[in-house]
């Protein structure tokens, strides 16, 4: 493209002598001429130079950016392989988490039941005093469930209650009433 305008324009320059509107004659001696055509194609030429030597460049840096734009796309399909495996990983994890979930209700289910065959199948449940549930049960008979702590005594809880110690030892039916173990559940008549 360089080279075409450069040669547009010598061919102008020919033109315009030629046809008599440019005298060369006048502006200097041949020889000037000759020097001046001459210093013109030495520029010409390093301009060519410079244009080769720019292409090879702009050549470079395509190879350079393909090069950086390969590895790029390399990565994003790296990242998006570990972003799925993760994602596969997460729901497994999701699934096992809803079948322990199951498993605990299931677990947890059986046991309520168990304690309700226990205290007689409460099916009425209020707050008493000292955190204690209050039951109803089927029979007759209303009071509060205890839960046994660390240090308590049959004399303290009976008391705590406001009922003697035999009563709740005849309605847990309790052998050894010095052998409380904590967590024991107690039912405490009103």
């Amino acid at each position: 493209m360089f080279t075409r305008l450069v040669s547009r324009i010598l061919l102008f320059v020919c033109v315009m002598v030629l046809s008599g509107c440019i005298t060369l004659v006048e502006e200097g001696s041949l020889g000037e001429q000759k020097a001046e055509v001459d210093t013109l194609k030495s520029e010409v030429h390093r301009l060519r130079d410079q244009v080769t030597e720019m292409r090879q460049s702009l050549s470079k840096i395509q190879e350079e950016l393909q090069s950086e734009n390969n590895s790029h796309n390399s990565e994003v399909k790296d990242s998006k392989s570990r972003i799925d495996e993760i994602e596969r990983m997460l729901k497994t994890v999701e699934a096992t988490h809803d079948q322990m979930k199951r498993e605990i209700v299931d677990d947890l289910t059986k046991k309520i039941e168990k304690i309700g065959t226990f205290s007689g199948s409460a099916s009425n449940k209020s707050q008493g005093r000292f955190g204690a549930s209050r039951t109803e049960s089927k029979k007759p008979e209303r009071g509060y469930e205890h839960v046994v702590k660390q240090g308590e005594t049959l004399t303290e809880i009976a008391s705590a209650y406001n009922v003697s110690p035999a009563v709740v030892i005849k309605a847990n039916n309790i052998a050894k009433p010095n052998d409380l173990k904590v967590g024991q559940k107690l039912f405490i008549p009103e």
